[in-house]
């Protein structure tokens, strides 16, 4: 488990998480309005002691750059104090990147729902016949009485004409219910689910299908779902209680359906036992910004349900219940580490 997470994203963390916060913290001090010459030596010898430390800095600074390009003259000293108002009235993370992106010119479509995401997957998403922001879940009306759920920076087209329904899973997940005729084989528009790795059509039915990478998830929940992949054609039925992961040529071996992966229809991130690295994981697809954990603490089990509409309250739940706590040098920047 990589110790530190930028979702949706092909970047990873070039250094180890130490460096990475103290590169987040010269950031928030060269940017608070306050910083002088001395403390801009300082940094510029801090850069000069160890290569990890310039790979550090600018990759926090790439971070930084996709929320308020800073550099720009005249701009640097209204963001700055965005910043110091946060600090002075913890003011939320949320309201605080609409701040700075207003001072830095930067409108919904460059940040709001694609964070960090490549531009060609932005592209897709907001030319997509439905999508959904960071954060967001959007439950929509099927035919036939079915009900589809988009959870956070998901996009998927739909087929139009009289014809069968077809839903194309373009990019994060969604969930499906039918009842028992709806999108079936005696619908008058049966429904069939399509990624780029294969084909699912729901038996009456409530399932699950996520990309990720090189693969996508299907978890059924109730009923039976009938999947075939899309290069070798491999057909599999997957029954209640099952999860598969399928590429575009094979099927991977059935395991039990995650819980999890009905949960946020609901706004909870269920948690049975897992790593505080993997919950961070799925947390920061719901946030903006970058969340990254302390190796030290990745490996706590964690159990329990947490907000998913709102991930700074369940950041703070988590430093509740176990010896963690998150830190916050600036609005999208945020770690998790040890107590103490």
């Amino acid at each position: 488990m990589p110790d530190s997470n930028v979702p949706g994203s092909t970047q990873t963390p070039p250094v180890a998480q130490e460096h990475l916060e103290a590169a987040a913290e010269w950031f928030a001090r060269l940017r608070d309005g306050e910083a002088d010459e001395a403390v801009r030596q300082n940094w510029r010898l801090w850069l000069a002691q160890h290569s990890d430390h310039q790979a550090a800095w600018d990759f926090v600074a790439s971070v930084g750059r996709r929320f308020a390009p800073l550099q720009a003259e005249g701009e640097s000293e209204a963001a700055s104090s965005v910043l110091r108002a946060q600090r002075r009235k913890r003011t939320s993370r949320r309201r605080v990147l609409t701040g700075l992106a207003g001072v830095a010119g930067l409108g919904l479509l460059g940040w709001g729902a694609h964070r960090f995401t490549p531009l060609q997957a932005s592209i897709v998403a907001w030319q997509a016949d439905e999508h959904t922001a960071v954060g967001e879940i959007r439950e929509l009306g099927l035919d036939d009485g079915a009900r589809l759920w988009l959870s956070t920076a998901s996009a998927i087209n739909r087929a139009a004409g009289t014809g069968p329904q077809r839903i194309e899973l373009l990019q994060g997940e969604i969930f499906v219910a039918t009842d028992g005729g709806s999108g079936g084989g005696d619908s008058e528009r049966p429904l069939y689910v399509t990624t780029q790795h294969g084909e699912m059509r729901p038996l009456g039915t409530q399932f699950a299908v996520r990309r990720q990478g090189d693969t996508s998830l299907l978890a059924v929940f109730d009923g039976t779902v009938e999947l075939r992949t899309a290069a070798s054609a491999e057909r599999r039925q997957i029954s209640a209680g099952e999860q598969v992961a399928f590429t575009a040529t094979r099927i991977a071996a059935v395991a039990a359906a995650d819980p999890a992966r009905e949960a946020w229809t609901r706004g909870i991130l269920l948690a049975r036992n897992i790593t505080l690295g993997e919950l961070a994981e799925e947390l920061a697809r719901y946030q903006l910004g970058y969340l990254g954990v302390a190796p030290e603490v990745a490996d706590l089990r964690v159990i329990g349900g947490f907000p998913l509409r709102d991930p700074d309250r369940a950041l703070d739940m988590l430093a509740d219940s176990l010896p963690i706590r998150i830190h916050r040098p600036l609005p999208w920047w945020t770690t998790i580490q040890p107590a103490g």
